[in-house]
């Protein structure tokens, strides 16, 4: 099962995940724009690695279909509307725009003082230039 567009009855289908367990990664998967990597979904409530261990065989990520936000033009407010991304760094990377007319790489991100390295790896693929 491809995480990023199954249906909520695909879902169901995995072992362990009930209609419950379903609508919480389905909400998740909302929020994000998409899964990035299978451990996201440590991060839905009552997922944890027993879980994922029971069904990851089963479902793949296609990192293809995640909804991207442009940094060169994206608001504050649509920055922020991400889970990963805080005001402050939403605020951070409209701020830097202007030093680099835009940005052409995802690097010039580290140059805030709010945005580290895990940091932006954790918030890279729901980015685009």
């Amino acid at each position: 099962i491809e995480l990023n567009s199954a249906t909520l009855e695909e879902l169901e289908s995995l072992p362990g995940i009930g209609n419950y367990l379903a609508k919480k990664i389905f909400e998740q998967r909302s929020k994000l724009g998409g899964f990035a990597t299978k451990n996201q979904l440590l991060e839905v409530y009552r997922i944890d690695q027993e879980k994922l261990n029971g069904f990851e065989r089963n479902i793949v990520v296609d990192q293809m279909l995640i909804s991207k936000i442009n940094i060169n033009s994206a608001t504050v407010a649509e920055l922020q509307s991400h889970p990963y991304i805080s005001w402050n760094v939403a605020n951070s990377i409209v701020k830097m725009r202007p030093k680099f007319q835009k940005y052409s790489n995802f690097e010039q991100l580290l140059e805030s003082v709010l945005i580290d390295r895990d940091l932006l790896l954790k918030i890279q693929p729901y980015l685009t230039l």
